[in-house]
C-alpha cells in the first residue's frame, strides 16, 4: 500500500491511489463498442423513462490511473462476452471467467453510483476488496442470470436500475437482450426469478450460442433462455 489517496477516487478506501483521475466509462470502452453509436439508456436517476445517448457521452472521472488500470482485466471480460453475444454468427461455445464478470457488474454499480452526484457515498472497504479480488463473496451473494426470454428487439438498450432499500445494495441489469442481478450484500430468496452463479446457458432454440461459466467453487445449474 501506498498510503494515498486520490480525491473523487471511489477506491481511494484501500490507499494505493496513483496517478490522476482518469477519464472512465462506467460502462466499460470494450462493452460500449458492442453497442451502435448512439443506444438507448434508461433505469439511471437521471434517464428513468429512456433517453438515446451517444457512446462517447457515457465517460467520467471515478477511478485514479493505478485503480482503472488494475481493473481493466474486468473489462476486457465484459467486452469479449458482449461482442460474442452481439455477433450475428456467435456459433460455438463462448467461455466466461465467472468472477471477473461478477466483480465487473460491481464495478459497474459503483461506477453508475459515483458518477451520479445524488448518489454518491464512500465505498465500503469491505465492497472495494471484493471488487479487487481479495474478499469472496457472501453465500448466495453476487451474480445472477434472471429466467428471461432473449430479447433481440432488445439487444441494443442499456437498461440498468438500482437496487437499494435504506442503502443500495445492488444492481439489475438488461444488456445485449439479457438480465442480470448482483445482490451485494443482500442474498435474493430462493424463490428469486434467476440462477445464482450458472454453470451455462444455451441462449435461443434452436441454439444461437451458448456460454460456459467457469466458478472456483459453487457451480449453479445450466440455464436455457429462448
Amino acid at each position: 500500500m501506498t498510503n494515498h489517496a486520490t480525491s473523487q477516487c471511489y477506491a481511494q478506501e484501500m490507499g494505493d491511489c496513483f496517478g490522476r483521475l482518469t477519464l472512465e466509462h462506467p460502462v466499460s470502452k470494450a462493452v460500449l463498442a458492442t453497442m451502435p453509436k448512439r443506444f438507448y439508456v434508461q433505469g439511471l436517476s437521471w434517464c428513468q423513462t429512456g433517453r438515446l445517448v451517444a457512446r462517447h457521452n457515457l465517460q467520467t472521472r471515478t477511478l485514479c490511473g493505478h485503480h482503472n488500470n488494475a481493473l481493466s482485466p474486468l473489462d476486457t471480460e465484459a467486452g469479449k462476452l458482449f461482442a460474442y453475444l452481439k455477433s450475428n454468427s456467435a456459433g460455438g461455445v463462448h467461455c466466461v471467467d465467472g468472477l471477473k464478470l461478477e466483480a465487473w457488474f460491481l464495478k459497474l454499480l459503483l461506477g453508475i453510483v459515483h458518477s451520479d452526484s445524488e448518489l454518491v457515498v464512500p465505498v465500503p472497504l469491505y465492497w472495494l476488496r471484493l471488487l479487487f479480488g481479495q474478499e469472496p463473496f457472501a453465500e448466495r451473494c453476487g451474480l445472477y442470470v434472471r429466467h428471461s426470454h432473449f430479447m433481440t428487439e432488445s439487444a441494443d438498450l442499456f437498461d440498468a436500475s438500482l437496487m437499494q432499500d435504506s442503502e443500495v445494495f445492488g444492481i439489475a441489469v438488461r444488456i445485449a437482450g439479457l438480465n442480470f442481478a448482483l445482490s451485494v450484500t443482500q442474498p435474493f430468496a430462493e424463490t428469486a426469478p434467476g440462477t445464482y452463479r450458472p454453470s451455462g446457458m444455451q441462449i435461443g432454440e434452436p441454439e444461437r450460442a451458448r456460454l460456459a461459466f467457469k466458478w472456483p467453487e459453487y457451480t449453479g445449474r445450466h440455464l436455457v433462455v429462448s
